[in-house]
């Protein structure tokens, strides 16, 4: 076998991998969310949406990239090489607008709890992820639109399927697509990091020597995550593990404070235990944030070298490419491994199976 056709098999079979994966692990999150009811949440939406975008680029980027780089040459037509590009452009964006999503979402929820929880998150959720997969679609195919021409003309003349290099281009595309989006993540996870212990630091400094709150009326914003909420004839009573007294409210709609012996006493293990849950959330939701930031970085740096200062390698190109590529397939990893819930939905789908 000459070393050329061993490196074309050894390209093949990863090639294979990485799309297999791909698609078996965002259709595992997909049905997981669509078969759990307390798995739909605006967060999980969210997840379902970043799913649904890497399981497009595995099923309709990934086979055209494959066959052309192995063939390295376009094989498919004018017409399946300009969709192809809209696709890879359409769905990589929303991919990391699907994270922006994500972030202002988890910051919001951190740093206004209140108007979060009281305003309709499906209808949020719906506005949000339109926004997003509108103007994915847009980025996708405003290239296209304006060279369709030139690239037909470079197909027919050299069977490359690619578009032109125009530095101008390549560099607002890239900061608008990544960079600026990029740090606007980073800035989010910062400010939620900060909030949730300056939270943590707020609730331990109320805990008293009885090892109850000393201000027994304050985050009620937490009943419906970590408290009880029962209710009997004309009154309702909620009881939060931030607050050891209810809320009793009469049938003319006002309210009073009570104390109640058999409300959850808030002690310091119960805050931390509550302080460990969000920050494991966001720690999963940090590592998927960085492996999307590696994988992608090494191709738009690459992307505007190219257009700007010359041809970057073609073989180095090709690996950035994929470097991109397989981060559609590690998400679905990093929740088996990071999050329970989902790996007990995913042990449940299979065994189903």
């Amino acid at each position: 076998m000459s070393e050329t056709l061993a490196v074309k098999v050894v390209q093949g079979i990863a090639f294979g991998v990485i799309t297999c994966v791909s698609v078996f692990g965002n259709s595992l999150v997909i049905i997981a969310v669509y078969k759990n009811s307390n798995f739909r949440n605006a967060y999980n939406f969210y997840i379902v949406s970043l799913a649904i975008s890497d399981l497009l680029v595995s099923v309709l980027v990934l086979p055209p990239n494959a066959i052309f780089t192995l063939q390295e040459k376009w094989i498919l037509g004018p017409f399946l090489c300009q969709l192809w590009m809209m696709l890879d452009v359409m769905f990589c964006t929303a991919s990391i607008l699907n994270l922006c999503a994500i972030s202002i979402d988890r910051l919001r929820a951190v740093v206004t709890p209140i108007s979060y929880t009281t305003h309709k998150w499906s209808v949020g959720v719906i506005i949000s992820l339109s926004i997003v997969w509108i103007t994915s679609l847009i980025i996708g195919l405003l290239p296209i639109i304006i060279w369709t021409d030139t690239v037909v003309s470079r197909l027919n003349e050299t069977e490359i399927c690619e578009l032109p290099v125009d530095p101008i281009f390549a560099t607002v595309s890239s900061t608008f697509s990544f960079f600026v989006p990029c740090i606007l993540i980073i800035i989010c996870y910062i400010v939620i990091l900060s909030a949730l212990k300056k939270r943590l630091t707020e609730k331990m400094s109320k805990i008293g020597p009885t090892g109850i709150t000393e201000d027994a009326t304050t985050n009620v914003v937490d009943v419906d995550k970590e408290g009880v909420t029962t209710v009997s004839g004309k009154v309702a009573t909620n009881v939060s593990l931030d607050d050891s007294s209810t809320q009793e409210q009469n049938a003319g709609g006002t309210t009073k404070n009570m104390k109640t012996k058999d409300a959850p006493k808030t002690n310091n293990s119960q805050i931390q235990a509550v302080y460990k849950r969000e920050m494991k959330t966001m720690k999963t939701l940090g590592i998927v944030l960085a492996v999307f930031i590696i994988c992608w970085m090494p191709f738009f740096v690459c992307n505007v070298i190219n257009s700007v200062s010359g041809p970057v390698n073609m073989n180095l190109f090709i690996v950035v490419i994929w470097m991109g590529y397989i981060n559609s397939m590690i998400n679905p990893i990093i929740y088996s491994l990071k999050n329970k819930e989902y790996r007990k939905a995913f042990k449940s789908i299979l065994r189903c199976g």
